[in-house]
């Protein structure tokens, strides 16, 4: 036994007179260096962009450090990219991340390096928020006032403010002769059609009907337009609408010239009327008394109504070719006539003008030219018996 102990101590010596010298030929840093240790700091945010991250080297693992660095990503991974462009101040480092997305997680790791590795530290994360919209502002709204006859009728309104770009609702609200409501939603068929905005959300055009088909309601209607953005904020401006409907009463206020006076026949006079609602007219009826006499209907769509009747676009002037005398007429004098017209609702309106006709005179008959040399003579008896001729 005792020499089983002697065996194993002679090894043990061999085997240490072969590891010292080799130990002994190893660099110093080498035998005493580890992997440096980390702590990292929670990211600074800095706007909605960017973001500066910190860290601090706690132990150098006993020797340099050659190289600090972050790695980074959008998963706890950190695997997207790294960088070593570190501001270093004593055992501290520092990056600034820049051109980053708001809302979007990023995770990074601050690690040191030395001659023995890197030490990591765990990642850490943070997310930039969204950028902070401008408060909504509406300033002006033009026109203030809208005045019209016409039905239908489509505003044209502009608007000035600020944050138009997260309106996403415009609701118009009307009381007076006319009242109701009405909203658009960013996206619907009115918004897409009767909302315009420009880039810089400054500016919204807006194309609401102030006066609907076949309004029959007349007067002032106050409008108020009400925007709302996507944060719930809401402000508004109001602007008048007057509504005047064209007169819908037959009016026959005039008609020329009031007398006709001719020697032709036939003649075809050309009257002038003015009055209202002429396009409702659909019948035209002559009546004519004095020499002449008679009656002569025409109707809208017939042929003497096609021929012979013009109306204005406004409805307020209508041109008559009535035939006041006719082909060989024997009478003469002044007739008496009266213009009645008649619209689509039944009312009647009438004016007169009178027509003074002259049959032509023939011609006097010129004697005969044996006539025109032989005289007449008439004879005479003088107190002395002589006889002589006398014209």
């Amino acid at each position: 036994m005792r020499n089983t102990v002697i065996r194993k101590v002679v090894l043990v010596v061999l085997v240490l007179s072969l590891l010292v010298p080799m130990l002994w030929a190893l660099p110093n840093s080498a035998l005493a260096a580890s992997v440096p240790t980390v702590e990292t700091m929670p990211a600074g945010l800095a706007g909605q962009m960017a973001a500066g991250v910190d860290s601090r080297i706690t132990y150098n693992g006993g020797c340099a450090i050659i190289e600090r660095g972050f790695s980074w990503g959008t998963t706890p991974s950190c695997s997207d990219g790294w960088t070593a462009a570190v501001g270093v101040s004593g055992n501290y480092f520092s990056h600034y991340f820049k051109g980053l997305n708001p809302r979007t997680p990023y995770y990074f790791q601050a690690w040191p390096k030395n001659n023995a590795g890197r030490g990591i530290w765990s990642a850490l994360s943070f997310t930039l928020s969204q950028p902070a919209s401008p408060p909504l502002g509406f300033t002006s709204l033009s026109p203030a006032t809208i005045r019209t006859r016409t039905a239908p009728y489509d505003a044209r309104l502009e608007a000035s403010g600020t944050n138009f770009n997260n309106v996403n609702q415009v609701t118009f609200t009307w009381r007076g002769p006319d009242r109701g409501t009405e909203t658009w939603n960013k996206g619907d068929r009115n918004w897409n059609s009767k909302v315009r905005v420009n880039s810089a959300g400054t500016s919204m055009t807006l194309r609401p009907r102030v006066v609907q088909p076949g309004a029959t309601w007349s007067g002032t209607v106050q409008w108020t337009v009400t925007l709302r953005d996507t944060t719930g904020a809401t402000a508004s401006r109001s602007f008048t609408t007057t509504y005047n409907p064209p007169s819908t009463a037959l009016t026959f206020t005039s008609l020329s010239p009031a007398t006709i006076r001719t020697r032709t026949a036939p003649y075809d006079a050309r009257l002038e009327a003015s009055g209202t609602n002429f396009n409702n007219v659909n019948q035209v009826t002559f009546t004519w008394r004095g020499p002449d006499r008679g009656t002569e209907t025409w109707n809208k769509g017939d042929r003497n109504w096609n021929s012979k009747v013009r109306v204005n676009s406004a409805g307020t002037s209508m041109t008559l070719r009535p035939r006041v005398v006719q082909p060989g007429a024997t009478w003469s004098g002044t007739v008496q006539w009266t213009v009645t017209l008649r619209d689509t609702t039944g009312a009647t309106a009438s004016r007169s003008f009178t027509t003074t006709y002259t049959t032509k005179r023939p011609p006097p008959k010129r004697p005969a030219r044996s006539e025109q040399l032989q005289p007449e003579f008439t004879p005479t008896t003088t107190r002395t018996g002589f006889l002589f001729f006398s014209r």
